[in-house]
């Protein structure tokens, strides 16, 4: 199982920054990646952030038990049957119900916005309806004022 977290960084010179972690054969490689006219370099391998990153992993496993054991029962994890999945699960709030107040509702913000789409678009569906009947009433004038001359 392979872990990959990369993150953007805003700096101009430093484009990317990449942690892999590989699960069977317990390495970690860090890879920082500028970009030169579209040409990314590999710039460094550090033990120092290897043996960070491994003693962050291990917390985040001892974190994952206190949590199942307290949700659940017993429970034992290794690095070997561990899930990127469980891993954020930790990082996940459940879905919270509030009455009458969705802006506190995890997610709101998405499904305000879906909303307010579908009803914009209902909107404008319904001008070219009222135009498009409009044009054709004001293209048969010259026929009605021939019909009465």
């Amino acid at each position: 199982m392979v872990y990959e977290v990369v993150e953007h960084v805003s700096n101009p010179t430093f484009d990317k920054f990449v942690v892999t972690y590989d699960a069977i054969s317990s390495e970690v490689k860090c890879n920082a990646y500028f970009s030169i006219t579209n040409i990314c370099k590999f710039v460094s391998e550090s033990e120092e952030l290897t043996a960070i990153l491994h003693r962050a992993y291990d917390n985040t496993i001892v974190e994952m038990q206190e949590y199942k054991v307290k949700s659940k029962g017993k429970c034992s994890l290794s690095h070997e049957d561990v899930l990127l999945e469980d891993i954020n699960k930790l990082q996940i709030p459940p879905r919270v119900r509030t009455r009458g107040h969705p802006k506190n509702r995890l997610g709101s913000n998405t499904e305000k916005y879906i909303a307010n789409a579908s009803k914009k678009k209902k909107k404008k569906k319904k001008k070219k309806k009222k135009k498009k009947a409009l044009s054709e009433w004001c293209s048969q004038i010259p026929t009605i004022i021939m019909d009465i001359l």
